[in-house]
């Protein structure tokens, strides 16, 4: 005959496995619903000129989560439905916390002027959404070499005479790329607002 205390013993190991189990499928449960972001590369330090005049380096963008596009203001293709998209997606993000940053492929022609113009035309707000150039080698090293990406004036269109990616890149806080997607793909959008929110939650 079992002893109370062995009674109590085996309902204790009973419960301990049952929670043991349910704890178990609950994790498997929250890893597969939230995949933990990979990590495509970090990015080398840069000095970026703003629409403003200001100079932006990484530091700017510390303890935030940031996103970037490439674009250039006599861009006859793709670019303004990139630059709608991104003013769509500054909608459903908290531009406190976020930074949208768009990049000119066209320094020759973007200057301050030309960047300020086409920013307004979108009603980009001058805060949370920065408008960068650089000289232009400096500037295709950083995108081919930093952010991975290609980018080339061998374009033989006259609509896209500089070839560039129409991708968005996801930048984390601490300046790893955790993700690029499709600007022109619903799915793909949907998802960088999911991923931007999780790394807005996260610590790093």
């Amino acid at each position: 005959m079992k002893t109370p205390f062995q009674k109590y013993s085996i309902y204790g190991l009973i419960l301990f496995i049952i929670t043991s189990i349910s704890f178990f499928i609950f994790y498997s449960w929250y890893l597969e619903s939230n995949p933990k972001l990979p990590k495509y590369g970090l990015l080398p330090n840069f000095r970026l000129t703003e629409r403003s005049g200001k100079t932006i380096t990484l530091d700017h963008f510390r303890n935030k989560v940031w996103v970037v596009d490439f674009i250039f203001t006599n861009c006859a293709g793709i670019c303004p439905t990139m630059t709608m998209t991104m003013k769509e997606l500054s909608l459903d993000i908290d531009t406190s916390k976020v930074r949208l940053v768009s990049i000119t492929v066209d320094p020759d022609r973007d200057n301050l002027e030309a960047l300020n113009s086409y920013a307004d035309a979108f009603e980009a707000p001058k805060d949370q959404w920065l408008f960068l150039r650089d000289d232009k080698i400096k500037l295709y090293s950083l995108i081919k070499n930093g952010f991975n990406l290609p980018v080339s004036e061998e374009s033989l269109t006259l609509e896209e005479p500089i070839i560039h990616s129409s991708k968005f890149v996801l930048i984390d806080k601490r300046f790893y790329i955790r993700g690029y997607y499709d600007s022109d793909e619903v799915e793909s959008m949907n998802q960088l607002v999911k991923d931007i929110n999780k790394l807005v939650k996260s610590r790093y």
